[in-house]
């Protein structure tokens, strides 16, 4: 099970990492604007563009495949309608085997994050 094609959102800035929209009505990621946002991006870009180049090609295809399945993408960061980062990482469980709509971000439900 995979994330649905139409929830990630890359961006070149940030090639290690694919944002998701958080929220009912949050349907898509325009941009990720404050300087603190950004910062705090470029640092967890930096951090898993080193983790991604200590792993073999082999665990990188498999990582990609497990989360995105045919299409390419980075670790998940969840951008609420504000467009800031959620400040918690989801447990996989929550988005990886479940269905959500198309035209909605993905439901915040804080028992599916991490405290």
């Amino acid at each position: 099970m995979t994330l649905r094609e139409n929830l990630p959102v890359d961006f070149t800035a940030y090639n290690h990492l694919t944002f998701l929209p958080l929220g009912r009505k949050n349907k898509s990621i325009r941009s990720v604007g404050s300087k603190h946002t950004k910062g705090l991006l470029g640092r967890l870009n930096n951090y898993f563009e080193r983790a991604m180049n200590e792993l073999c090609q082999e665990d990188i295809v498999l990582f990609q495949t497990f989360l995105y399945g045919s299409h390419r993408g980075g670790f998940p960061v969840a951008i609420d309608k504000n467009e800031d980062v959620y400040p918690h990482f989801w447990k996989p469980t929550s988005f990886l085997w479940k269905e959500y709509n198309k035209n909605r971000g993905l439901p915040i439900h804080h028992d599916e994050f991490y405290s």
